[in-house]
């Protein structure tokens, strides 16, 4: 950095001072808004320990504003770079074409929130989710933008690591308060009593989390050469997979499941693990999230009711019958969906605005919830069916990449993009916060580059 920064004076025009930028410069620069969102949840520990008033969108706030300053300076150092050096304009737009997505992405978020008004949710957020439009957009650009300028798999390896480590200090320290060993005052702020939270708002944000954590454990448990370290991925493996039985999330439980058996898949495709070792070892961990799952009877029972009410609203609807949902359908999910739904057909192309439905979902919805409990959903409702559209493809256009290079991929590129699956599928039952969803692009980010010659 010192070296740096003594290049940074001498440079005299804008065009020397990109030439002397180099690739590794742009990646601690890109590191540095990544890695502070990474461990997060532990700065926020610390905060709260000191200052008891603290708030959680304090920290994040503070953090999005250091991201985007972070992402102008990275940004604009890549695009120069890859010109400079005699990159085509085409060639450097088809090398960012989830960039560009992204970019239309956030253009229909300002459209979107121009015909609605500037309101309060929109400018600021609510108290509780505190995500206004301009938070939205800092995902699309910012955060994914500074993660996806990172290159080095060394620098990759130390970010994942950093939330594995972040990750593990926040669910032992939970777990204590839990068992009475220690009490740690704030963890009872928002949380009921019987419920595992740790700093976060409510137990299904945690649970995105611990599935985050769960997965880039085992990809790196399952990828790692040497003893040492693999012995560290499994106990991290360990710790987060029995707090997420313990705190319970019902959606997260089919994240991890699902993640899990990807994960092996890909990893048992390239070749890079032998099935009779690491066979029995997923065999185990499925069996103990399988078991936790089952130790509550709600959950099953939930379930199973989830799955009738969706046949029953399926025959209906091909026979022409649909009937009211019942409130209770989903453990109310299914509701928010069909209102949902309803506000989408009413405003198709450029929605509500940003929480511009909550009024309607709170006098519709049993018990108030504002939000649809499904991202894909929530999107198209605030943003309209193109945005929705955009998203969806930007999604589709990582991991087709990631597919057609499969080989190439290093392992923590693997692991960061497998627990991006992990959100996603945790994201169909659940809404965007403000400490969670930047997670998903940082992830994306992190899987984005993938060859080491792009590195040199």
């Amino acid at each position: 950095m010192l070296d740096f920064l003594k290049r940074f004076k001498k440079a005299k025009t804008f065009k020397e001072l990109f030439n002397i930028m180099t690739w590794k410069d742009i990646d601690v620069l890109a590191a540095i808004p990544v890695f502070l969102f990474m461990i997060s949840p532990v700065i926020f520990f610390w905060q709260i320990t000191f200052i008891k008033t603290w708030r959680y969108e304090i920290t994040v706030s503070s953090l999005r504003m250091v991201t985007v300053v972070f992402a102008i300076i990275v940004m604009t150092s890549e695009l120069a770079k890859q010109y400079l050096s005699g990159s085509s304009l085409k060639k450097i737009i088809e090398d960012h074409i989830p960039h560009m997505l992204f970019l239309i992405m956030s253009v229909l978020i300002l459209v979107s929130t121009f015909i609605n008004g500037f309101t309060v949710e929109a400018m600021s957020g609510d108290h509780y989710r505190n995500e206004s439009s301009f938070a939205f957009i800092s995902y699309f650009l910012c955060f994914f933008g500074c993660a996806s300028a990172i290159r080095f798999e060394r620098t990759k390896k130390i970010l994942l690591n950093s939330f594995l480590i972040s990750g593990s200090f926040t669910s032992i320290t939970a777990l204590l308060d839990l068992s009475g060993i220690i009490s740690i005052w704030h963890f009872h702020v928002d949380q009921k009593p019987d419920t595992l939270t740790s700093v976060f708002y409510h137990y299904n944000h945690f649970g995105y989390f611990l599935a985050i954590a769960v997965t880039i454990s085992f990809a790196l448990c399952l990828s790692e050469k040497k003893v040492i370290p693999r012995i560290l991925y499994f106990l991290s493996l360990a710790l987060h997979t029995v707090t997420l039985i313990i705190n319970n999330t019902r959606g997260c439980y089919l994240a991890c499941l699902g993640a899990m058996i990807v994960t092996f898949i890909v990893f048992a495709k390239t070749g890079k693990i032998k099935l009779k070792t690491f066979l029995p070892a997923l065999a185990v961990l499925i069996a103990a999230v399988v078991t936790g799952f089952l130790a509550d009877p709600g959950n099953l029972r939930r379930f199973m009711i989830l799955f009738r009410d969706v046949s029953d609203i399926s025959s209906s609807a091909v026979s022409g019958n649909a009937g009211e949902i019942s409130g209770n359908a989903g453990n109310g999910r299914m509701l928010l969906w069909r209102l949902t739904c309803e506000a989408i057909i009413q405003k198709p192309v450029f929605g509500w605005g940003t929480d511009g439905i909550r009024v309607m979902l709170a006098l519709n919805s049993i018990d108030g919830n504002n939000r649809p409990h499904n991202e894909f959903l929530q999107y198209a409702a605030f943003y309209g069916i193109p945005a929705a559209l955009i998203y969806v493809s930007a999604l589709v256009s990582f991991y087709f990449r990631a597919c057609r290079r499969l080989s190439k991929l290093p392992a923590v590129a693997v692991a960061a993009l497998l627990a991006g699956v992990a959100y996603l599928i945790s994201s169909c039952f659940g809404n965007t916060m403000f400490y969670t969803a930047p997670f998903l692009f940082i992830l994306l980010g992190l899987g984005f580059r993938t060859e080491d010659k792009e590195c040199s």
